[in-house]
């Protein structure tokens, strides 16, 4: 999982800050994970279809796995709130679904959604992907690797390092 053609964001650049209204009655932000959760962000354009739903249930039972690497998992579709609730409920998810209907959000991060974002907990981008017809959504493995790797460049997170002597 690397850069690929569609994202409109370098490698460990800072990502555009959004706030959109999510499920459950929150808001999400990507500044109220700031300092506090390094950040899994998933863009789903229709989520009411087989392989989003099949995505989501496969988020959903690896969440604490996420949770175990300080991640927050953030699907964000182009479906209505409404939508979002009602699929959230019937699912079970545990993570929030942020409604982007007009698309905006989605378009400041990527040209080509479906897609992923691996940020860390200052909103710094370390991992993309987009997926869809000719690409298949990032193995999970692939995504704790890179919040692995995130945790571990954490000075107070990662492996220490002693003096010599």
């Amino acid at each position: 999982m690397k850069s690929t053609a569609g994202a409109k964001i370098k490698d460990h650049a800072l990502v555009p800050q959004f706030d959109l209204p999510a499920t459950g009655g929150r808001r999400a932000m990507t500044w109220g994970y700031k300092g506090l959760r390094n950040l899994v962000i998933v863009f789903l354009p229709d989520i009411r279809n087989s392989e989003s739903r099949r995505i989501l249930q496969d988020l959903a039972k690896r969440y604490s796995e996420y949770r175990d690497h300080n991640a927050e998992i953030l699907v964000v579709s182009k479906d209505n709130i409404e939508t979002l609730e009602s699929l959230s409920k019937e699912l079970g998810l545990p993570f929030p679904l942020a409604s982007d209907v007009d698309g905006s959000v989605t378009e400041s991060y990527t040209e080509l959604a479906p897609a992923t974002f691996v940020l860390d907990r200052y909103g710094e981008l370390y991992a993309h992907s987009e997926f869809g017809i000719d690409r298949e959504f990032p193995d999970y493995q692939q995504i704790l690797d890179w919040l692995h790797l995130i945790e571990l460049q954490c000075p107070e997170c990662g492996i220490p390092t002693w003096g010599s002597g």
